[in-house]
């Protein structure tokens, strides 16, 4: 609590990579062993759009795989790949897309 009695906000980090970064399918029936796969970046915007693509794709009997969290080998490899000076995002986001799942 804060000095006048109030709770701190929520962190939102934590918010952002709790619950909605889980990728455990969103329905209750389990989908089968040798469900198809596709794998999703987080980059850019995935945490405003990762549930609605998570939900998307387990109803359409898809096992949603996330990437890593971003570290600093990835960053390196992001660098390494880009051809032209860009913002770092998108130098994360080249990272992401060499990155195996």
């Amino acid at each position: 609590m804060s000095s006048k009695g109030r709770r701190a906000p929520p962190s939102l980090t934590f918010l952002k990579n709790g619950k909605n970064c889980s990728s455990r399918p969103t329905r209750k029936a389990a989908l089968p062993k040798n469900a198809p796969e596709i794998g999703i970046p987080r980059i850019l915007y995935f945490h405003e759009t990762f549930p609605f693509w998570r939900a998307f794709f387990t109803e359409l009997g898809w096992r949603v795989v996330l990437s890593d969290a971003t570290h600093k080998e990835l960053i390196r490899k992001g660098v390494e790949n880009v051809v032209g000076e860009t913002c770092f995002p998108i130098k994360v986001s080249h990272g992401t897309s060499v990155e195996p799942a």
